[in-house]
């Protein structure tokens, strides 16, 4: 089996596109976060319908951490999903175990708290991590959503691969790559000419882009010379 081979469903799934991805901030921590089925439906996209050419098993298992919720309260209780997703033809069917798990019973300012939805959380956890272990959302994991300069290669790249719509979107690309160095955020601009991030643009679009583009860049060197003569 040539290396390429053996890499070829990885590389297809390494690469994630911006808006499939969220900012989350909870217990003083801040990550990046796929969006669940936008994991299922590339599965389904691999392998088939979940349930014929994909799917998986799991097991719950309840551990009391001995840690009290609160004063004469219940124990802080973690749930573990144990996963084993399943993917292929049966007779040529892969395997790929993890572990996810989520807050039962949780200490909080308001005491204590117990999450009805700590069972779905606790095996979508899971069914990450296994999908994870085969390449999905692999820039995500690496942590290259932290880095601008990819940032800004996605965004310019998810345009320049939309169906060609007029002939100055190569333009538009190396445009929305620019922004970056400005510091205008990408939604910002999409926001300016009324579309969403990823929408085809107009080349009424682009004649507004270019205005907005030479006021920014405008204001970036009017900043960078009262900056050096400080």
């Amino acid at each position: 089996m040539s290396e390429d081979h053996r890499t070829a469903l990885w590389d297809s799934w390494a690469t994630t596109a911006e808006r499939h991805v969220r900012r989350v901030n909870t217990g003083g921590r801040s990550f990046h976060a796929i969006d669940p089925y936008y994991r299922f439906r590339r599965a389904t996209e691999a392998w088939g319908p979940c349930g014929t050419g994909w799917g998986w098993d799991h097991t719950y298992e309840i551990i009391d951490t001995h840690t009290p919720a609160e004063a004469d309260g219940p124990n802080q209780i973690l749930l573990v999903a144990h996963v084993a997703l399943w993917y292929g033809p049966p007779d040529a069917r892969g395997y790929v175990h993890a572990t996810g798990a989520a807050w039962l019973v949780q200490r909080t300012r308001r005491g204590a708290m117990t999450d009805d939805e700590s069972h779905k959380k606790a095996l979508t956890d899971g069914l990450t991590k296994c999908l994870s272990y085969l390449g999905l959302g692999a820039d995500v994991f690496m942590g290259r959503h932290d880095d601008s300069k990819y940032i800004a290669e996605l965004r310019a790249a998810e345009v320049e691969n939309q169906p060609a719509q007029h002939a100055e979107d190569a333009e538009v690309a190396k445009m929305l790559a620019a922004f970056d160095g400005i510091d205008v955020p990408h939604v910002e601009v999409f926001d300016y000419v009324g579309k969403k991030v990823g929408e085809p643009l107009t080349l009424d679009d682009l004649a507004e882009l270019r205005e907005f583009y030479s006021s920014a860049k405008q204001m970036r060197e009017q900043n960078e010379k009262a900056m050096a003569n400080e």
